[in-house]
């Protein structure tokens, strides 16, 4: 199994993303993405005051999309 790197630091937020990419026979199997510096809230929901959210990904759209390209 290989893997994929990629960062994602856009906003300037105090966050950022990794995102890695597993892949299997050059398929993505498995997406993982860690954000640092993020609060426990829904990255791309409801912002609330000092929670320290990521704003550099929007945590359903993302699933949405990994279902669509990986079916």
């Amino acid at each position: 199994m290989s893997q994929d790197h990629a960062t994602i630091d856009r906003r300037g937020d105090g966050t950022s993303v990794l995102v890695t990419d597993h892949r299997q026979d050059g398929r993505v199997v498995l997406r993982l993405v860690t954000i640092t510096g993020g609060g426990h809230a829904w990255p791309g929901g409801r912002a609330r005051p000092g929670a320290g959210e990521s704003q550099e990904i929007d945590a359903s759209a993302e699933i949405l999309r990994f279902f669509a390209l990986y079916p």
